[in-house]
């Protein structure tokens, strides 16, 4: 997922850092073994986090990676079929999409 154009989705309000860390923290693995895959300290980690529930205005984990995980598989859907990523996510996350 590196590298994907989040534009228009509400992931771009993540900064690069939160960015990186939304496939690690989606998976369900305990903050110390994100922090130390992801070669951050579980202080960053833990402000990184906060951060990223606050803009993406999710209360757990868990919503997170529901989330993270339907956007992922949207853009493989739209990657492999010649569709806007943004087209396929309007249609079926609108949810997703940046206010």
């Amino acid at each position: 997922m590196s590298g994907v154009d989040v534009t228009g989705t509400i992931f771009s309000r993540l900064s690069p850092g939160e960015l990186r860390l939304m496939p690690a923290l989606s998976v369900g693995w305990p903050d110390e073994k994100v922090a130390t895959l992801c070669f951050i300290t579980k202080t960053t980690l833990r402000t990184h986090t906060r951060h990223i529930y606050q803009k993406l205005n999710v209360k757990t984990r868990a919503e997170l990676a529901v989330a993270w995980a339907q956007f992922a598989l949207l853009i493989e859907i739209a990657e492999r079929n010649n569709i806007k990523p943004i087209d396929i996510i309007r249609a079926h996350r609108p949810d997703l999409l940046q206010d």
